[in-house]
């Protein structure tokens, strides 16, 4: 896995006499946030991680767990970029077995049965509807395909994929034969909160001493003796810090390129970023019960038409992206693209003329292949070293994440080697990211929530739904006006997630931002008030932050 390890100019780490550091339990909190930054920037870290998505945090995990002073920046929020903004599978990736990535295939299996003990909840499995279009040779081939998927790590049992038979067709999806389906296999595999499982991964590495800070944006990344030196600018306070570390790891995803020209003047760019977009109409006729993998009638590329969240998410194009890495918005022509499509493979369900409630861009970090279009570019990750030794990782996916991150954390102790004393044996796949809510704590979240709402927490939140039902239970449970958000769970961000900005809490601790009416704009105002009185910041400032998700919101909507 590590063939792709450019050659670099190797520095011999500082040695560490003095042990392991003590592991203690730390937390996302804006409180420990101005901690976490003065052990940062006052002492030796073993590895710095630059980039708070789900690899990077998966990497600050997978190292903290191991025993190495471990810490982590990110540039703007946890799960900012492209670690929201996916289709919200945890797969193995049926399209790949068109291309015989069979390792991927197998090893993203693997994980998506390992991740869905990992986050019980938060990654649950799902059945997909897959109609075929051809004759019996397209039944045949789907069929081998299928059971090639399942042999290559099912969930087993009753979790095995199935013919559909054509009086179930016609009962249940009968919309399918109208678009010219001759038949379907159902098959299994498991859907997410792709921005809840990166803030709950980022917790758990907290949670075993990892030190991680949001909105520190990297400024620049320099060798000195037997470390490096990385200059990090705080967007709270404006102020710039100096971290040193041994060793420095970029899971960055798009802005991998940027980063490693900082260090290395004249870096050749790697990355390929590819624009996929979604969008979140309402479910209408279709059940919450199932979800539909068709393919495209114009191109053949497969999109999902997937209940989540009460709406019906459809994606996702795959288009070459040149624009700004930073919130990068739909497009019309995208949009247009994915409502055609499966309005064609679904018709007379309205969905061509359905309002778009929510929509959302996301930009892949493909590593670029000479002579590949975006459709046949590997999705598989690389590992990267420049002359500097900086270590890198471009591509990658969602599902993957945590074996990525062990591999990085393999190749930062066998360059640590001697250095350090003999690693902490840890193994993350027995680790928890998303504990369910036990009791007295779940009858404590359905005494301050109503059902459906409890539903929601319960997943959204694991274990921490008790802590917000508590703080529910203290007088703070009444809800933002604008939005399915509850001053509880705003406290809870703010003291055990790093919540700072209606942003943040609009759009990743919770999914107003795609799933509901208005996208939570009349709650803007609100609830950067209460964000102001909670952390002491000034009316001006929650203005400020009130109009930048105003901007936001109004943007994405104008761009479809």
């Amino acid at each position: 896995m590590l063939a792709n390890v450019r050659s670099a100019v190797v520095l011999t780490p500082q040695p560490r006499p003095d042990g392991p550091p003590a592991r203690r339990q730390r937390r996302l909190s804006l409180g420990e946030r101005g901690e976490a930054l003065a052990g940062l920037a006052q002492g030796l870290l073993d590895v710095l991680i630059i980039g708070g998505g789900v690899t990077g945090c998966g990497v600050a995990l997978e190292c903290a767990a191991r025993g190495l002073a471990t810490g982590l920046v990110e540039a703007r929020d946890f799960g900012g970029g492209t670690s929201s903004r996916s289709t919200k599978l945890i797969h193995g990736g049926l399209r790949y077995l068109r291309h015989f990535e069979f390792d991927l295939v197998q090893e993203a299996a693997h994980e998506r049965r390992r991740l869905g003990q990992l986050a019980p909840g938060l990654v649950s499995e799902f059945p997909f509807v897959l109609p075929f279009y051809g004759g019996p040779w397209s039944a045949a081939q789907l069929r081998v395909g299928l059971s090639t998927y399942d042999l290559m790590g099912g969930f087993g049992g009753h979790s095995r994929n199935v013919g559909v038979s054509q009086e179930r067709l016609r009962n249940r999806f009968a919309p399918l034969l109208n678009g010219g389906a001759r038949g379907a296999y159902q098959y299994f595999d498991a859907l997410t909160d792709d921005a809840r499982l990166t803030i709950q991964v980022a917790k758990t590495a907290a949670s075993l001493g990892a030190r991680l800070a949001n909105y520190l944006p990297v400024q620049a990344i320099e060798p000195a003796a037997g470390h490096y030196r990385v200059i990090v600018r705080d967007g709270l306070g404006a102020d710039e810090h100096t971290l040193r570390a041994r060793r420095v790891v970029l899971a960055a995803g798009v802005w991998l390129d940027e980063l490693m020209g900082m260090i290395e003047p004249g870096w050749e760019p790697v990355i390929a970023p590819a624009k996929g977009i979604h969008l979140f109409i309402p479910r209408g006729a279709l059940g919450p019960d199932c979800a539909f993998t068709l393919s495209a009638p114009s191109d053949g590329r497969l999109i999902f038409a997937i209940p989540w969240y009460g709406r019906l998410m459809i994606g996702t194009t795959d288009t070459p992206y040149r624009g700004p890495l930073a919130d990068p918005l739909p497009d019309p022509e995208g949009a247009a693209y994915l409502i055609e499509s499966i309005d064609a493979r679904l018709p007379g369900l309205g969905i061509g003329q359905a309002p778009i409630i929510g929509a959302q861009a996301g930009v892949r970090p493909l590593i670029r292949e000479e002579g590949a279009d975006l459709e046949d570019t590997s999705r598989r990750e690389r590992y990267l070293r420049g002359r500097s030794g900086v270590i890198a990782v471009g591509g990658g996916k969602l599902t993957t994440y945590r074996q990525i991150a062990r591999r990085l954390a393999d190749l930062v102790a066998a360059e640590l080697g001697a250095s350090l004393p003999p690693p902490v044996q840890a193994d993350t796949g027995r680790i928890p990211v998303n504990r369910r809510i036990g009791e007295p704590s779940g009858s404590a979240l359905a005494s301050v929530a109503d059902p459906g709402r409890s539903e929601v927490l319960r997943i959204a939140y694991g274990e921490g739904a008790g802590e917000i039902a508590r703080i529910a239970a203290r007088g703070h449970g009444r809800m933002i006006p604008g939005a399915d958000l509850s001053e509880a769970e705003v406290r809870y961000a703010v003291a055990h997630e790093m919540a700072q900005t209606p942003e943040d809490l609009l759009a990743r601790r919770r999914r107003t931002f795609l799933v509901e009416e208005g996208n939570g704009e009349a709650a803007a105002g609100p609830l950067a008030s209460l964000l102001a009185d909670l952390l002491g910041r000034s009316g001006d400032w929650a203005e400020e932050i009130a109009g930048s998700y105003l901007a936001t919101v109004r943007a994405h909507r104008g761009a479809v």
